[in-house]
């Protein structure tokens, strides 16, 4: 049995991750990222890949050299094809494609959590991306909250053995508040320490490039909300400005007398015309205040 701890003795020293990605992922730690299928999560793991081959910046946010290991359901034609476009770089990446013969089992995260420990000891290895959870939880009920922590724990079990942990996941059906939207138990998200929220940003669904990302932690640096867009090469992943609530207060005065004096709906044209000169932004600028409101 353990021994309850007096509050005089807890250890109180600030909790100072370290940050292999500033505010999102860390070693030691379990990030949560969900977003509906195909609409970019792999491509966001592919550009985190490719900046790791240096200390530098993504999306905004410092990031650490290091080495990946990615336990994927996909193909490796398909990590070729990415690794060719964003040039991942020769010793960054170890990819385990596939690597259970049916669905994933207790007994075969044991075998591959070896694995992968032994590349961290030989090779420094300090992130693990799961992509995606779905295809590697150890259960046949992820609704169910006991079945769902059974098959977490070599996953948690990773990150204790102070590995950085970032799972992709899909949303439940429907609308979901914010911070819940991930699919099964809701033990799910209650195992991370990051939650990752990525949703379509413009109306043209996935014809738009854009991604609004929300986050949801324990640690204040991360980053509350961020924008993205990728560059239709596929090879830039650059972060949007974020429109907050200090500047769409500072433009929705004029936007709103604009739309309440005219006599039905405006195009964006309209209203950029009708706007005063010294206020006038660009379209762009424009269809985004609109969208905040």
């Amino acid at each position: 049995m353990q021994l309850l701890t007096p509050a005089t003795l807890l250890d109180c020293t600030p909790n100072t991750p370290d940050w292999i990605w500033h505010g999102l992922i860390a070693k030691g730690h379990v990030t949560l990222l969900t977003s509906l299928w195909k609409s970019g999560k792999s491509t966001l793991i592919g550009h985190l890949l490719a900046a790791r081959k240096a200390d530098s910046i993504f999306l905004g946010q410092a990031i650490k050299r290091g080495t990946t290991a990615i336990v994927s359901e996909e193909a490796p034609l398909n990590w070729g094809q990415r690794s060719r476009l964003l040039i991942f770089g020769e010793r960054s990446c170890v990819f385990f494609c596939r690597p259970f013969a049916g669905v994933a089992t207790l007994e075969g995260w044991d075998v591959l959590s070896k694995q992968l420990l032994q590349i961290r000891d030989e090779h420094g290895l300090d992130l693990v991306v799961i992509d995606s959870l779905t295809h590697f939880l150890a259960t046949t009920n992820e609704n169910l909250a006991t079945q769902v922590l059974q098959g977490m724990a070599p996953i948690l079990g990773l990150a204790r053995q102070g590995l950085g942990m970032l799972i992709s996941h899909h949303p439940a059906r429907g609308r979901r508040r914010e911070g819940v939207v991930a699919r099964g138990s809701r033990a799910i998200p209650g195992c991370a320490d990051i939650l990752m929220e990525m949703s379509l940003l413009g109306r043209s669904g996935y014809d738009d490039r854009r991604r609004r990302i929300q986050a949801y932690s324990r640690f204040e640096e991360t980053p509350r909300r961020m924008f993205t867009e990728v560059s239709p090469d596929g090879k830039q992943y650059t972060r949007l400005p974020d429109l907050g609530p200090g500047e769409f207060a500072a433009k929705w005065g004029s936007l709103r007398n604009i739309l309440e004096a005219a006599a039905g709906p405006l195009t964006r044209r309209e209203v950029l015309d009708r706007l005063p000169a010294n206020e006038r932004p660009s379209s762009a600028s424009l269809w985004r205040w609109l969208e905040f409101a």
